[in-house]
């Protein structure tokens, strides 16, 4: 046997779980189809919650940090402000993907980057990994190639929700760069089933736009309006405005057959009502991880990976995923919510970046509010 273990995918949850799997001494090895470090589409905002999760010892270069988040409405026109030290964390995914990486091989794991696997056949004994010149078996395979997922998708029907989004670097000079520094910026009623949003990082701006809608929305052109809503009326230089998607709701399945495991967009764990997939994405790399060094057998394995992410990933997404319809699809409950509630839901929404709180938790001591929300056609 080759390996011990494969991880497909270097983004944060393939990276996660090599350092979990090469730091207990087993032989790792990553595979990236593309040279490292490489660019990935995302806006680049880490959670507080999720930096808990970050090894002690990880060095990563860091744009900015928003101590302020905000949410807001424009019809009618409502903005709600939480100030809390640190809630998000602003990185540039080449330099916070590659850390990650390059830690995972300091541990000892073997990175295999410009390699990229063709097919994996799951056998009793062992998986073999299959790649344009050689052939690699493995005790275990972990997949964590991201919402883009060919491998997971030959084995696990796709039944996860997938969002379009649009995301663009917007260079600014100094003085308005200013007006953005400190905040993350979500706005809620720019697209009609959707958000846009608003990080800065040391130089420009990280702008996007997501949408829940089955529609298919012109997202160029919303992008476009949304620029001028937040007063980007000039000229400005605009860098890589790309498409990607977002998974909304996790697949309907076990998440281990027999020794291949997914984990991160591949599982389809992101937040549905924020986007937000780090937490997600460290979370069950780790959980991935640690269920191989401390199983005995796939069976144990398998326990102890669902085990690990059950209440904390999948009963979350779960719930979150009832709560996204009335919210995004309810312009009338959306409304009433801000009207009503719009302080208290940015508080809250405060307590889930900094993992004071989960959705579980919040509805259970607002039963009313649960009940009003998950109701609502």
């Amino acid at each position: 046997m080759d390996f011990d273990v494969v991880i497909i995918g270097s983004g944060p949850a393939g990276g996660m779980a090599a350092i979990q799997c090469a730091e207990a001494g087993l032989k790792t090895a990553l595979f990236e189809k593309v040279n490292l470090p490489r660019r990935k589409v995302c806006a680049g905002g880490v959670v507080k919650r999720a930096i808990k999760l970050l090894p002690k010892d990880l060095e990563y270069p860091i744009e900015s940090i928003c101590d302020t988040v905000e949410l807001r409405l424009h019809d009618p026109e409502k903005s709600f402000q939480e100030h809390r030290k640190d809630l998000v964390t602003m990185v540039n995914r080449v330099d916070f993907d590659y850390a990650i990486i390059k830690h995972a091989e300091k541990k000892g794991a073997q990175i295999l980057d410009g390699v990229e696997v063709k097919s994996v056949i799951p056998c009793e004994e062992h998986v073999d990994i299959i790649t344009a010149n050689k052939r690699y078996s493995a005790a275990y395979l972990i997949i964590a190639e991201g919402a883009n997922s060919r491998i997971a998708n030959n084995f696990w029907d796709d039944d996860r929700v997938l969002a379009p989004a649009l995301e663009s670097e917007i260079m600014l000079p100094p003085e308005k760069l200013s007006e953005f520094q400190g905040v993350a910026r979500f706005d809620f009623d720019i697209i009609t089933s959707g958000y846009a949003w608003v990080f800065p990082k040391k130089d420009h701006i990280s702008v996007g736009i997501c949408s829940f809608s089955s529609k298919k929305p012109n997202l160029n052109k919303l992008f476009d309006d949304y620029k001028l809503k937040i007063g980007l009326t000039g000229q400005h230089e605009e860098r890589n405005r790309q498409g990607f998607i977002i998974p909304v709701k996790p697949r309907q399945q076990t998440y281990m057959k027999q020794r291949m495991i997914l984990v991160g967009d591949a599982a389809g764990f992101a937040d549905p009502i924020t986007a937000e997939g780090f937490t997600y994405a460290f979370k069950s790399g780790i959980e991935a991880g640690q269920a191989i060094v401390k199983g005995a057998n796939p069976e144990e394995v398998h326990q102890l990976y669902h085990k690990g992410i059950n209440e904390a990933i999948v009963q979350e997404l779960n719930i979150v995923s009832k709560l996204s319809k009335p919210f995004y699809f309810s312009q009338r409950m959306r409304k009433t919510l801000f009207k009503r509630y719009g302080a208290r839901l940015c508080r809250g929404m405060a307590d889930l970046i900094e993992g004071k709180q989960s959705y579980h938790k919040a509805l259970a001591k607002r039963a009313f509010i649960a009940r009003l929300i998950i109701n609502t056609k």
